[in-house]
C-alpha cells in the first residue's frame, strides 16, 4: 500500500531497512514516531537481536548429550525455532511495555520540544578534538575565559563600592569642615565679646586722658 506521507528509510545495525513516516498519524491510525522513537526501536531491535543470537548451538549440545549425538539435525532445527519463539516473545513484551508507558506520544512531545528550542544562535558547545594537547588548551581557554568572567564581575562590584566609599567620605569632609567653620565662628565671638567685656570695665576718665594725651602728642 503506498503511502501519501513523506517516508524516511534508515538502515539499522543489522542491514535491514526501518521506515518510518514523516506525519501525525499513518494510515493504519498509529500515532507519529519521530527520530527519537525511531531510534529507540533500532536500539532495542540490536539488543534483541544480541540477545537472541547468544543462544549457541553449543549450549543446547552440552545440555541435550543425547539428542546431539543421535539427532544433530534435528537439535539444530529445535534451536532456530526456540530462538525464533523466543524473539517475538521479547518483540511482543518490547511493544507491550512501549504502549503501557506511553512512550510514542512522549517522545514526539520530546522532539518537537527540542525542535521549538533549536535556533540559529544557539552557541555551540565545546567539543574534544581528540588531540590532547589542543583540548587541553583549548579547555584552559574556556576556564580562562570563566575566570576572566568571574574576575571583571568582582572587579565592576569593587569600582562601584569605591564610588560609593568616595561619595560617603566627601560627604564627611563636607560634614567637617561645615563643623570647623562653625566652631571658628563661635570663637571669634567669644573674642568679641571677650573685648567687649574688657572695653566696658575700663573707666571713662581714663579713656579721656587717652585721648588728650593721644591729642596732645600728635601735635
Amino acid at each position: 500500500m503506498t503511502s501519501a506521507n513523506e517516508t524516511t528509510s534508515v538502515a539499522d545495525t543489522t542491514g535491514e531497512s526501518v521506515s518510518y513516516t514523516d506525519s501525525s498519524h499513518d494510515q493504519s491510525g498509529v500515532d507519529y514516531e519521530g527520530p527519537r522513537m525511531h531510534h529507540l526501536r533500532l536500539a532495542l531491535k540490536k539488543t534483541r537481536k544480541k540477545c537472541v543470537d547468544s543462544l549457541k548451538y553449543s549450549v543446547f549440545a552440552r545440555k541435550y548429550q543425547f539428542a546431539h549425538e543421535t539427532s544433530p539435525r534435528v537439535l539444530q532445527k529445535i534451536l532456530e525455532e526456540f530462538k525464533e519463539q523466543l524473539d517475538n516473545n521479547i518483540k511482543v513484551e518490547l511493544e507491550e511495555m512501549i504502549r503501557q508507558e506511553n512512550l510514542v506520544p512522549l517522545f514526539h512531545n520530546l522532539d518537537l520540544l527540542s525542535k521549538d528550542s533549536t535556533t540559529e544562535d544557539s552557541a555551540l558547545a565545546w567539543r574534544p578534538s581528540g588531540v590532547p594537547q589542543a583540548d587541553v588548551r583549548d579547555h584552559l581557554h574556556q576556564v580562562k575565559l570563566a575566570e576572566k568572567e568571574k574576575l571583571q564581575k568582582l572587579l565592576e562590584a569593587t569600582e562601584e563600592e569605591t564610588k560609593r566609599l568616595c561619595v560617603i567620605v566627601d560627604r564627611k569632609k563636607k560634614h567637617l569642615a561645615e563643623t570647623q567653620q562653625k566652631i571658628q565662628n563661635h570663637l571669634d565671638f567669644f573674642d568679641q565679646m571677650r573685648a567687649y567685656d574688657a572695653c566696658s570695665h575700663v573707666p571713662s576718665s581714663e579713656i579721656l586722658d587717652n585721648l588728650i594725651f593721644g591729642e596732645d602728642s600728635s601735635r
